[in-house]
């Protein structure tokens, strides 16, 4: 095919971080898109062969990675949240 224009391929990250990155973005309300890209993942891990624990470890990492991740910015916005309290506190003294 002469003249036919080709398009780089995307590079591949590793595929712990394209996980955890999918699972973030499904979690974070991805939709379609993330569960089309989670399929595209299965796929790469059966082609990959990646084992059942290879496969487990990995989500139970990357769900306690999303749930300390979470927790970090609850802590954030609540500590927002208390900010303009606590300038009253040092107004006060």
């Amino acid at each position: 095919m002469k003249g036919a224009i080709r398009r780089k391929a995307k590079p591949q990250g590793s595929f712990e971080d394209e996980y955890r990155a999918s699972l973030r973005e499904y979690a974070g309300g991805g939709g379609e898109l993330a569960l089309g890209r989670a399929y595209e993942l299965g796929r790469r891990a059966l082609a990959e062969q990646k084992s059942l624990l290879e496969m487990a470890s990995l989500h139970h990492q990357a769900v306690l990675a999303l749930v300390a991740m979470r927790k970090v910015k609850k802590a954030e916005r609540n500590c927002s949240d208390q900010a303009p309290n606590s300038s009253r506190v040092f107004v006060s003294l």
